[in-house]
């Protein structure tokens, strides 16, 4: 569905709240149904989506879509939203099973938030992790069954754990039991980690930034990696067109010499290039551009 990133079975996509975790979840559904490169920069496999809206509205709905898709055209029954389902061990599977066969061309679904159709924590002397691994177990069935994707969203309710995967909220059932898992982890300077691990992806982490409205991408490890000094200096040269070295030290305070260190450490880490002797390009892409003004349908909700 999305490569390096989203595959066949369900992943878990945590994160604090109000941090953007169903922005991220929207992203992901246009993405597919559109086709086109999750955050600019992963490349999507086209299908139907279905997306569980549990705690947005119709109006809400159009206003995020709006915001992502700008003028662009209407998607059709590519992108279908529902707002209501039953907990999955009191007939949700049943109905999401009888929506997959009415819709053989379904690929991802989006289940928004994850709380919502979980069963009712039982009382009494439980196996916690049991519980929680049987609460993804029939959303793994489906998927395989129908090839298809789960994105299920998620809470973090840990802080200062060393692994971020451990942040989401529940017991090591749900990770257990999931085949890949997001976690966002806010950063200083408004920054975002995506921490990606699964059975079937790549162990990866990367840098994005939520504008309030969609997620940026801003790099990979390396920018992950990157000291808050070559952050510095990679914020002033434009990828658009070159930059001259004269023209990048009357944007700084840095000694020349100090300024020439960084930007070859930077042309070293393969984030920026020197098109001609003493230009300075940034490799970093910058996705900030213009968005559009036209309205964009709400998909008529799947009954």
């Amino acid at each position: 569905m999305i490569k390096n990133l989203l595959v066949e079975g369900v992943t878990l996509l945590g994160g604090w709240p109000k941090t953007g975790k169903t922005w991220l979840g929207l992203e992901a559904a246009v993405g597919v149904a559109t086709g086109r490169d999750f955050l600019g920069q992963f490349p999507v496999a086209k299908g139907q989506v279905l997306y569980l809206a549990f705690e947005d509205g119709e109006f809400s709905l159009r206003e995020r879509l709006k915001a992502l898709l700008g003028d662009a055209t209407s998607l059709g029954d590519s992108l279908s939203f529902a707002f209501g389902l039953n907990a999955l061990s009191q007939g949700g599977l049943e109905q999401l099973s009888e929506d997959l066969e009415a819709h053989p061309g379904t690929s991802l679904v989006v289940i928004d938030p994850f709380v919502r159709v979980r069963e009712p924590k039982r009382k009494g002397d439980v196996n916690i992790y049991q519980e929680d691994y049987e609460a993804l177990a029939g959303l793994q069935d489906l998927a395989r069954k129908n090839r298809i994707a789960f994105l299920v969203i998620h809470h973090l309710r840990k802080e200062g754990v060393p692994d971020p995967i451990l942040a989401l909220s529940g017991s090591t059932g749900l990770t257990a039991a999931a085949d890949t898992v997001w976690v966002l982890k806010q950063m200083p300077g408004g920054r975002t980690l995506l921490h990606v691990r699964g059975r079937n992806v790549k162990q990866n982490e990367f840098l994005l930034h939520f504008d309030g409205t969609r997620w940026l991408y801003l790099g990979d490890e390396r920018m992950v990696q990157l000291s808050p000094d070559l952050w510095e200096v990679l914020a002033l040269i434009p990828s658009d067109k070159p930059i001259t070295f004269e023209e990048l030290k009357g944007l700084t305070s840095l000694v020349p010499s100090v300024l020439s260190k960084r930007l070859r450490k930077l042309v070293d880490l393969g984030l920026a290039e020197q098109p001609g002797r003493g230009l300075y390009r940034s490799l970093y892409l910058d996705f900030s551009g213009p968005r559009g003004e036209k309205d964009s349908p709400l998909p008529e909700p799947r009954p």
